[in-house]
């Protein structure tokens, strides 16, 4: 075995679940909760589960997965005790309401980003039911966990037999010394183009042009891109589908267009344009600039008002005809003339104080 294309290993859907509960989270970090309840319970989607604690040894399994994670990709991660507010919750099951007698594991995705909360169930079959461990258990876990972190089965052919354990994790075959339990090389790669490295060579999807001038250019295509661009001045551009874009450091210029984007500015001085849908925008560190188009709905997370700009457009002009209030721990604008709203700041924030382009 040679292992696996990385891209045949990534999951568009999954992966932009779980990017969605960063966003929604406002953080570079993604929390893990591990069940520790002996008895029946039922998750939101309604399905029912009988679970067994994690055994210490299992803690320490899941938790080295994590931790070498976390020196691996340009997120971190972090435990949390209590599954209100995790990312990805992990239960040890014995019995679910929708499993057949061969199913050893699934992650269900539950919540929805537009109604704030979005997270992972990951649900591996203790298969034995003791307080002890086998290779089998121990790679559902990691083979699950890497569902959750956007990783799919390869070329979606589990079964494949181009491809067994020891090439990556989400195949279904066993490898010639077993089931591996460590992500190889392969899942790394792939992870590592959803998330980016700790190191900053990061993987990116998406054509790359103007390579040798000092602002380098990023585009995506009309179907849902992840776009991770490099450490220096980038423009990039997502156009139509559900786009995720992070700029990294630099003075970055990010463009969504159509869909429903996530925007990521990271460090430096950025200008964040999702444009049309409904998107969700973080400017990270810097002073960056929010357009705000009234044909769509902007999420604004971290809207610093002694630095940031705000740019009201309809379509290429700037657009006056608009207004601002608060409710509760949110700042809306809307429109004047229709009375919907069209953007939200996290935060409480009198814009007649804030930096207006135009």
């Amino acid at each position: 075995m040679a292992g696996v294309n990385p891209k045949l290993l990534i999951s568009a859907k999954f992966s932009r679940h779980t990017k969605a509960a960063l966003e929604i989270d406002d953080d570079d970090v993604l929390t893990y909760y591990i069940d520790d309840s002996d008895g029946k319970q039922t998750l939101a989607d309604g399905r029912r589960i009988r679970t067994l604690p994690h055994t210490v040894e299992e803690v320490r399994f899941i938790e080295a997965i994590f931790d070498d994670l976390d020196s691996l990709l340009a997120i971190e991660f972090r435990r949390s005790r209590n599954n209100k507010v995790s990312d990805i919750d992990i239960y040890s099951v014995v019995k679910s309401s929708d499993w057949g007698k061969d199913d050893l594991g699934e992650v269900a995705d539950q919540g929805d980003r537009h109604s704030g909360g979005t997270w992972w169930d990951v649900l591996w079959r203790d298969t034995d039911g003791k307080n002890s461990q086998n290779k089998s258990d121990l790679y559902s876990i990691i083979h699950e966990i890497g569902h959750s972190l956007g990783l799919s089965h390869p070329n979606e052919k589990p079964y494949s037999r181009k491809w067994d354990s020891s090439d990556t994790v989400m195949s279904y075959n066993k490898g010639p010394n077993g089931w591996d339990t460590r992500f190889s090389s392969s899942d790394l790669q792939a992870l590592q183009t959803i998330w980016g490295s700790q190191d900053g060579s990061v993987k990116v999807k998406g054509q790359k042009k103007n390579s040798g001038s000092k602002v380098e250019e990023f585009f995506g295509t009309r179907r849902d891109d992840d776009i991770i661009a490099t450490n220096g001045d980038d423009d990039v551009f997502g156009f139509g589908g559900n786009d995720f874009i992070q700029g990294l450091s630099g003075d970055d210029v990010l463009y969504g267009d159509a869909g429903d984007d996530l925007l990521f500015g990271g460090k430096g001085d950025d200008v964040l344009d999702a444009g049309r849908g409904i998107n969700g925008l973080k400017g990270g560190r810097g002073q960056d600039m929010f357009v705000v188009d009234v044909k769509g709905y902007q999420i604004i997370r971290d809207f610093n008002l002694q630095q940031d700009e705000l740019w009201i457009v309809r379509g290429s002009k700037t657009y006056w005809k608009w207004d601002w209030e608060f409710d509760g721990n949110r700042t809306y604008i809307f429109d004047q003339k229709s009375g919907d709203d069209i953007a939200e700041l996290k935060g409480r924030h009198n814009l007649n104080n804030a930096f207006i382009y135009g």
